[in-house]
């Protein structure tokens, strides 16, 4: 089931690649210092913030890592286009099995992208992998959607009623569709409590440096509510 889901998913990332958002999401500046050489960004879509990052770390490099070739693929094509891809490398992988030695980035950053992952076991996983490729003292931003919003309620409280008859383990398994060319795509998201992630992050050996709430955009009706936590690897 997992494997179905997850592939479901990156198979719809894969088609709306080149519609995909462009603007970065402001929270990255919060972790950047001019001692950062190299940083990643995975799950990172089609790049805009590790673009943003580099344009603002003149003297750093970046990798940028998506289980979707075509997001990727359109990374490099920005990256060109802004003369920044001597300074980035595009890496088509899964992030729960990163293709990196240990101890390698000063930075990573995970902006909506860990809560794709359809399983505890998987997204426990990716948080492993982060802290493996991490430097000692490196910095991990991440941002996941957060359950409670309104758009979200009559998902959970079906949810929770499947809970309570046995036939659903989590109530905050959904489905987003996306219509993509008269055609309904989905794209599965695990919706966080703020709880959850600190004791996800704690679990896997981070420790918290900056935990809370983060509005990329201010839009009624919509799910714009994500909970972001500022992570360092110590150990």
């Amino acid at each position: 089931m997992y494997n179905e889901i997850f592939e479901e998913t990156w198979r719809t990332f894969d088609q709306v690649a080149h519609v995909y958002r462009r603007k970065p999401w402001s929270i990255v500046y919060k972790v950047l210092e001019d001692s950062i050489e190299l940083f990643g960004d995975i799950g990172s879509g089609p790049g805009h913030n590790a673009l943003a990052i580099l344009e603002a770390l003149k003297s750093s490099r970046g990798v940028v890592v998506d289980i979707s070739f075509n997001m990727v693929h359109q990374a490099m094509q920005r990256a060109y286009r802004r003369g920044f891809s001597w300074r980035l490398l595009a890496i088509e992988a899964d992030m729960t099995n990163l293709p990196f030695r240990d101890n390698v980035f000063d930075l990573l950053t995970y902006i909506a992208s860990i809560h794709h992952l359809p399983s505890k076991k998987l997204r426990i996983k990716a948080l492993e992998e982060a802290y493996r490729v991490l430097r000692n003292k490196g910095k991990l931003l991440i941002t996941v959607w957060a359950r409670y919003q309104l758009y979200f309620i009559p998902r959970i409280v079906s949810n929770l009623i499947k809970k309570l008859i046995g036939r659903r383990h989590s109530i905050g398994d959904i489905f987003i569709p996306w219509i993509h060319k008269g055609v309904k795509l989905r794209r599965y998201y695990y919706l966080y409590t703020l709880k959850e992630l600190r004791k996800d992050l704690e679990k896997t050996g981070f420790k918290i440096l900056d935990l809370g709430v983060f509005y990329p955009v201010k839009k009624y009706f919509k799910p714009t509510k994500n909970y972001y936590a500022v992570s360092l690897k110590s150990g």
